[in-house]
């Protein structure tokens, strides 16, 4: 028992390495992509990002993901709202996210340092492939939460990184890997990054919370996450409900074998048909608005 107790306390006591960009290079392990890591002054965002206000101007007619009994518990429901009518609803312990394309995206005026940018390889895709891929693989986020709301303990389905970019409010981070744990708040400013295959779950500490996340291909991650999209696009199964075109320009951009020789015909004519051509945001579901 007193064992037990010594090594929880221990894992409780564990965090994750923190650096600041100007020596980030003096650490491989972190600067390889292949170990979790929180970093300063990486991402540079005017002061207005952390703005509800200017977040509604900019986003309020987009529909975004409301959760209204938190996302703590996998299965939480999820309503499909306005983001402005979404904030003007938003209370403890909910959650709300947006998916950001790339026009939203650019809105931000994020200044990144070149270590977290790595789209090179999605510009083989049309503007059209760009926008279905990230509104289906949550490429790009915005999220506002309230204190308690938070994501379950999970790993990312497409076996992919990211990095999270805390805008506003502090946020509980558990990040595991093969039963360790560490247990970090993060600030304002600060960019938490983890790689594939890492568990992780958070919890809103403040009111609002603020954060955006981007996804991106690293060295590490490129064999696993490429053949995720290649399995979506071969497999009848439909998770993330990748279209016939958005397949044809993934294999455009990554160089894999023809995925329409590889799947059934019968999968062929099911990506291609229209249920796969619009996404959730498209009006076929109900918005509250």
């Amino acid at each position: 028992m007193w064992l037990l107790l010594i090594l929880m306390c221990l894992t409780n006591a564990a965090h994750l390495p923190k650096v600041d960009i100007d020596h980030f290079t003096a650490h491989p392990a972190l600067f390889n992509a292949s170990k979790p890591f929180i970093i300063t002054n990486a991402v540079q965002y005017p002061k207005r990002t952390g703005s509800v206000k200017w977040l509604k101007k900019m986003y309020g007619e987009r529909i975004a993901d409301f959760f209204r009994n938190n996302l703590d518990k996998q299965g939480a429901g999820l309503y499909l709202y306005t983001f402005e009518k979404a904030l003007s609803e938003l209370s403890p312990p909910q959650y709300l996210h947006l998916q950001l394309v790339p026009q939203d995206w650019a809105k931000l005026a994020l200044t990144i340092h070149p270590w977290f940018i790595r789209e090179q390889w999605l510009k083989a895709l049309t503007p059209a492939q760009i926008e279905e891929f990230n509104v289906k693989t949550h490429w790009k986020v915005l999220l506002i939460g309230t204190p308690g709301a938070g994501m379950f303990n999970h790993s990312d389905g497409l076996r992919s990184s990211s990095w999270h970019l805390h805008v506003r409010g502090r946020k509980k981070w558990t990040i595991c890997y093969h039963g360790d744990c560490t247990t970090d708040i993060l600030e304002p400013g600060e960019v938490l990054f983890y790689p594939k295959d890492y568990w992780h779950q958070t919890e809103c500490l403040d009111n609002p919370t603020i954060t955006v996340t981007d996804t991106i291909r690293t060295a590490e991650n490129r064999r696993a996450l490429e053949g995720q999209f290649y399995k979506q696009c071969v497999s009848p199964q439909d998770e993330f409900l990748f279209s016939a075109s958005l397949c044809d320009g993934l294999e455009a951009a990554t160089g894999w074998n023809s995925w329409r020789d590889r799947a059934s015909e019968q999968t062929v004519e099911m990506r291609a048909s229209e249920k796969f051509l619009g996404n959730n945001y498209d009006g076929r579901n109900y918005i509250t608005r």
